[in-house]
């Protein structure tokens, strides 16, 4: 619908966006979860019908989800202990383009998902429930289609004229056409003016606390630099700004410099942390060693300005879920828990948490293969994946993991780290059923663990809430500072522990009575 539709907004609802503002950076690097879904995959509003099956989209037909059918599941996302959203982008799209990337209209919303007036009613109760809302935006191309076609890009020059990329050459990059998207020309001022325009105002229309840029390195860095420095604008209070960097053969080094450029200054709060995510799949869903994440988390530190601002995950639209490559749960919670502990911010695509592989009907591509309707699952809070996630989140937006990262011991099947001294995360790739024990030395025992007389040990991963006991997930441990720390891990599955002056006060935390 045409935004000047937004007349239609409740009053209330209107007052609600008058009262927030955007959230910087700082608002997103310690205690935030991000919730990444797709808005026509999450949730139909209630009366509306699946219409997966309706329609001959060759890549996937629209579903029917919309911003009201998220804003009646939002229960289930907070429940899940996620504090931040991140929405499909909102323009108007060419037929089928129910993934939200083949803008035609930039200034019409997408009727699929809603109207103006239900986006910003959406925005308005996430901020009421205090939650962030990151929304998706393309600056590097229109949908499919005829060129020049797509208000307001109406003029030839507006696009670059179509060329196979050539990864080898950056120009080329940013010049030529990205499969057979309509690549619009930035070095046309009228072209680069709209879309950094275009980026402040739906902030300021609707609120949005952070950006997630798609195809960042197919646009040149000195237009992502103006479109920064006009957010920064206006009195704005900070807006976060998350980039999508995928091609192959670029490491952290090639990532780093949106971050941070010699020429350009700070450009992007941070990256969606690519190096990362392949060493997380290399070492637990293909078994391979985990020096291979011990180097890829060194690489990280070592390479980029800000770490605390990159986004971690382990799952997205783009890639294949974890649980299809490898259908190991004791695996998969591994790698979630470094997703969820290390320094970054974590992100969980949709899903994950109901054990979502992939839909077998592969008729219409790969990618729709792995945007399932969530409604099909029934939303069920017990899932072991759902319960597990919550823990790992609450851990999360309640502090547990705000210490210092320091890598502790590395094997081939084993990866350990802390958090500040008092939190030891433990990770492996042995699998579902398989456990080991080991014992750290005292010279590597975080110090609240080295003590010469009786600790208890507590596994924050375990426990149902309803009354800890010395069996249930707390142990007591002697002489660690002469002896070093035992840990033995159960069925291959991670662990967080951390000392506590008694298991009372273990059931006092409030993430084990949730």
């Amino acid at each position: 619908m045409r935004l000047s539709r937004m007349v239609r907004c409740c009053i209330t609802t209107l007052l609600l966006i008058a009262s927030v503002s955007a959230a910087p950076v700082d608002d997103w690097t310690s205690r935030t979860v991000i919730y990444q879904l797709l808005t026509d995959r999450f949730a139909l509003a209630d009366g509306h019908a699946d219409t997966c099956d309706t329609g001959n989209c060759p890549y996937g037909n629209y579903c029917g989800g919309t911003y009201g059918g998220i804003i009646e599941r939002l229960d289930y996302i907070q429940d899940l202990g996620m504090n931040a959203v991140w929405i499909s982008p909102i323009p108007a799209n060419r037929p089928c383009g129910y993934h939200g990337y083949w803008a035609v209209d930039w200034d019409w919303t997408n009727e699929h998902f809603g109207d103006a007036a239900d986006l910003k009613n959406l925005t308005a109760t996430l901020h009421s429930h205090g939650m962030h809302v990151m929304v998706d935006m393309v600056a590097n191309h229109n949908g499919p289609g005829k060129v020049p076609d797509g208000h307001p890009f109406t003029e030839q020059d507006h696009y670059h004229p179509r060329c196979t990329i050539d990864f080898s050459s950056q120009r080329s990059i940013e010049r030529c056409w990205l499969v057979d998207l309509p690549d619009l020309n930035t070095e046309n001022g009228f072209v680069s003016d709209y879309l950094a325009d275009w980026v402040v105002r739906q902030v300021d229309e609707y609120g949005f606390d952070g950006i997630r840029y798609d195809t960042v390195p197919y646009v040149p860095k000195w237009h992502w630099k103006r479109v920064a420095d006009r957010l920064a604008g206006g009195g704005r209070n900070g807006t976060y700004t998350l980039g999508e960097i995928l091609i192959g053969n670029r490491g952290a080094d090639y990532l780093a410099g949106y971050q941070y450029d010699a020429q350009y200054g700070p450009i992007l709060d941070g990256l969606l942390n690519y190096p990362l995510y392949f060493a997380l799949v290399n070492s637990f869903a293909r078994g391979q060693s985990l020096w291979g994440l011990s180097s890829a988390l060194q690489e990280t530190f070592g390479t980029y300005r800000r770490p605390a601002a990159l986004g971690n995950f382990v799952d997205n639209h783009d890639e294949g879920r974890f649980l299809q490559m490898n259908p190991s749960h004791a695996l998969y919670m591994s790698a979630l828990a470094v997703v969820m502990a290390t320094t970054g911010v974590p992100i969980v695509y949709y899903g994950s948490e109901q054990g979502l592989t992939q839909d077998p009907d592969g008729s219409r591509g790969a990618d729709n293969q792995k945007r399932q309707p969530l409604w099909r699952t029934g939303y069920n809070k017990s899932h072991p994946l759902y319960r597990f996630i919550s823990r790992l989140a609450r851990l999360r937006t309640q502090g547990l993991f705000d210490g210092t990262q320091r890598e502790l011991w590395v094997l081939s099947n084993i990866y350990l780290f802390t958090r500040g001294e008092r939190v030891l995360i433990v990770t492996s790739n042995l699998g579902d059923g398989q456990s080991l024990d080991i014992t750290l030395p005292p010279s590597n025992v975080p110090d609240a663990f080295r003590r010469d007389g009786d600790i208890t040990v507590c596994d924050l991963l375990l426990g149902d809430g309803q009354g800890r006991g010395e069996g249930d997930g707390c142990v007591r441990v002697a002489n660690v500072n002469r002896d070093g720390l035992h840990v033995h891990i159960d069925g291959g599955m991670p662990q967080v522990l951390m000392v506590v002056s008694s298991t009372r006060q273990a059931r006092r935390m409030p993430v084990l009575a949730k």
